[in-house]
């Protein structure tokens, strides 16, 4: 994930999601709802608020929908 950076990963918490690796495997990324925040009732959810962000141009849900792809 040398492309995600630490804002890019702050800004996402605070919206309440995470791009993760699926089992530790950097080559394989999700994006999850982060419980932490409890914004998400699921990890659907939170995929469709990223989807939904990066349709209206949000750069950092942008990135993330082309790592994940």
């Amino acid at each position: 994930m040398n492309r995600w950076t630490r804002t890019q990963k702050l800004e996402a918490e605070s919206q309440g999601w995470l791009l993760v690796a699926i089992d530790g495997d950097q080559n394989r990324l999700a994006v999850q709802k982060y419980d932490e925040a409890d914004i998400f009732d699921s990890d659907d959810a939170a995929l469709t608020f990223v989807k939904e962000q990066a349709g209206r141009g949000n750069t950092t849900a942008q990135l993330a929908l082309e790592m994940i792809a």
